[in-house]
């Protein structure tokens, strides 16, 4: 009789600690025990996609141009077209006018705001390590019917950009792919210039900076970050990693976004580009299974090398919120 009920009793413990590890496995505020998901890192995009607001993006139609014009952008960016039937060319570098090409139009992609920095993964670091300071970053694109054309060569576009608090020494940087994607910046040479112009609505004066460019593609008007620089990386608890989080670092003051790439360890993220004295917001986004995870922190740069977010649960709409408030 003892040796039966000593029987229930062990079956009885074993169910109940079966029963505990399931509800312990489902708590979602328990990070350490995660369930082995598939990479989501991909599924973060559509949520970034959402950050740009919808008139960043313009598409231009040219057809019939055929002589000097100036195209406005609805944030107010002012483009130059002078000589136009010499002004580009095809991919065998054939001259390619507006008035004898089919559905000749020009796209301008506008990312002036941090957080659409952030959502895009355009870095402001140059080719050669430097962090950048960018004023604003745009792509610049122009096509016969669906066939890309190109700068001739020897010719300019002259571009201005609206900034009311202007900065001194910038220069037109020109983006690198890497890839098919932006990876980095390279100095053109060319110096931004002050410049002012009168409102076509209202007459009033406008401040901005004026940029001659040599080469289509992404363009920015930035300068060096000062140096000197040092590493730093920020840490996430386990079951968050380089498969599912990404990371960013927003400077407060400038529009400077440092890239944060895998370190060491999966749950680490570094950069060695990263000035002293700067403050920044920390900001980690991950997806894990079908829930947004949050982390942020503020922090000096130089205070310390390295430093630990823990995410928290927060709705698609937090993490947008965040995000478009840079």
């Amino acid at each position: 009789m003892l040796r039966k009920k000593t029987r229930h009793i062990i079956r009885y413990a074993l169910l109940n600690a079966f029963l505990l590890a399931g509800v312990w496995g489902c708590r979602k505020d328990v990070v350490n025990d995660f369930d082995p998901y598939p990479a989501t890192l991909a599924d973060l995009q559509p949520l970034l996609s959402q950050v740009p607001g919808p008139s960043v993006q313009t598409t231009f139609s040219l057809a019939g141009l055929s002589k000097d014009t100036m195209l406005l952008s609805p944030s107010g960016l002012r483009i130059f077209l002078t000589d136009v039937s010499a002004l580009l060319v095809d991919g065998n570098g054939q001259t390619a006018a507006f008035n004898t090409c089919q559905n000749p139009s020009m796209e301008l992609l506008e990312v002036m705001k941090k957080g659409d920095l952030a959502a895009r993964e355009i870095p402001t670091t140059s080719a050669d390590g430097n962090l950048l300071e960018t004023s604003g970053v745009f792509r610049l694109r122009f096509f016969c019917g669906n066939e890309e054309l190109f700068l001739k060569a020897g010719r300019t576009i002259k571009i201005q950009v609206p900034e009311n608090n202007r900065r001194d020494d910038l220069f037109v940087y020109n983006g690198i792919i890497t890839q098919n994607q932006l990876s980095s910046w390279e100095n053109s040479g060319e110096p931004v210039y002050w410049a002012d112009w009168l409102s076509v609505d209202n007459l009033e004066m406008i401040n901005g900076y004026e940029l001659i460019v040599q080469q289509l593609g992404w363009i920015s008007n930035s300068r060096k970050v000062p140096g000197p620089y040092f590493s730093f990386c920020v840490e996430v608890p386990e079951g968050f990693s380089q498969l599912n989080t990404v990371v960013y670092m927003v400077f407060k003051n400038v529009k400077t976004v440092a890239a944060m790439v895998p370190g060491s360890n999966p749950q680490q993220f570094c950069s060695n580009s990263i000035p002293a004295g700067y403050p920044v917001k920390l900001v980690t986004v991950s997806k894990y299974g079908n829930q947004y995870w949050l982390g942020s922190k503020e922090t000096e740069t130089g205070a310390n090398g390295s430093l630990s977010l823990v995410p928290q649960i927060v709705t698609e709409q937090q993490v947008l919120a965040v995000l478009k408030s840079f």
